[in-house]
C-alpha cells in the first residue's frame, strides 16, 4: 500500500519536474531510475530467472517454426541478462545492449560468473551501430518503449529494430495496452500531464512510480500506455513491421512484404 505522505510527493514531483515536459530530462529521469543501485541490483539478481512465461510463450512458438542455428540474436534492454542468458541458452547467438552502463557491467560480471561469452555493449537501440540485416532476431524489452514521449520516438525505435532485423528475421515485443480507467491513478497522473504538456500530450500519456516492488524511489518516471491495440499496431507498421503472432499480451513482428 503507497502511504499518502509518499502520493503526495509524487503528485508535487508529476506537477513540477521537468521529467515529464523537457525531453532531455525525461531521457535523463529514465536513465537516472535505470541506473540506480537498487534497480542494477534487482535485475542482475534476476538474471537466471530465465524468460517470463508469457514471454516463454511467444518465444517458444516462434523458434519451433525456425529451423536454422544458430540465430544470431539482438536484446534490446538486457539489464543484468536474463532474457540474454534465457536465449543463449536456447541456442542463439545473443548480442546484449542497454543505454545504462551499470546494468551492462551488472551482464558482464553475471557472465563472466557464468562462464557465458554473451557480447554486452552500452549503447541505445537508436544509436547501435551495427549494419542493416545484421540480426534475424531482434529481442525488445518490455517497458523500453513505454517510456518513450511522442509517437514520433516510438516509431524510430521500432524503425530501429526493423532496420537490423534481416529480411526473413522478426522481432519481439511486449507492448503495455492499457485503456486507462476513471479510478486508476495512471488516469489522473495522464490529465496532469495533458494539461502539462498541451498539444503534445497524447492519449496513453502517464507516469509510473515503480515496475516492481523491489523499488521504493519516490520519484515518478514518464510511461505511456498504449490505449488500443490498433495504436501499437500503427505505430509498428509505420516502422516497417507487423504482427505475424501474438499471444499472452506479446508479439512477434516481421518485415512489412516479407515471405
Amino acid at each position: 500500500m503507497v502511504s499518502t505522505s509518499r502520493r503526495f510527493k509524487q503528485l508535487r514531483y508529476l506537477l513540477t519536474s521537468a521529467a515529464f515536459t523537457n525531453e532531455s530530462d525525461v531521457k535523463k529521469r529514465v536513465l537516472e531510475r535505470y541506473s540506480s543501485e537498487v534497480e542494477v541490483g534487482h535485475y542482475a539478481n534476476v538474471a537466471d530467472v530465465g524468460l517470463f512465461w508469457d514471454e516463454e510463450a511467444v518465444v517458444s512458438h516462434y523458434l519451433s517454426q525456425v529451423t536454422r542455428r544458430p540465430l544470431r540474436t539482438l536484446v534490446v534492454g538486457c539489464g543484468g541478462g536474463r532474457e540474454a542468458f534465457a536465449l543463449e541458452k536456447a541456442g542463439l547467438e545473443v548480442v546484449g545492449i542497454d543505454y545504462s552502463k551499470e546494468m551492462i557491467e551488472a551482464a558482464k560480471r553475471n557472465a563472466h560468473t557464468r562462464g557465458k561469452s554473451i557480447e554486452f555493449v552500452t549503447t541505445s537501440l537508436e544509436e547501435y551501430k551495427s549494419p542493416a540485416g545484421s540480426f534475424d532476431f531482434v529481442f525488445l524489452t518490455s517497458a523500453i518503449a513505454g517510456h518513450l514521449r511522442g509517437q514520433e520516438k516510438r516509431v524510430a525505435f521500432y524503425s530501429a529494430a526493423s532496420r537490423l532485423v534481416k529480411n526473413d528475421g522478426a522481432v519481439f515485443t511486449s507492448p503495455e495496452i492499457r485503456p486507462l480507467e476513471f479510478k486508476s491513478p495512471f488516469f489522473w497522473a495522464s490529465q496532469i500531464l495533458r494539461w502539462r504538456l498541451g498539444r503534445q500530450w497524447e492519449k496513453g500519456d502517464s507516469a509510473r512510480s515503480f515496475i516492481g516492488r523491489h523499488n521504493k524511489d519516490e520519484k515518478l518516471v514518464f510511461y505511456h500506455f498504449y490505449p488500443s491495440e490498433e495504436q501499437f499496431l500503427l505505430e509498428v507498421r509505420a516502422a516497417g513491421l507487423t504482427p505475424a503472432f501474438h499471444a499472452e499480451g506479446s508479439y512477434i513482428l516481421r518485415l512489412l512484404g516479407s515471405a
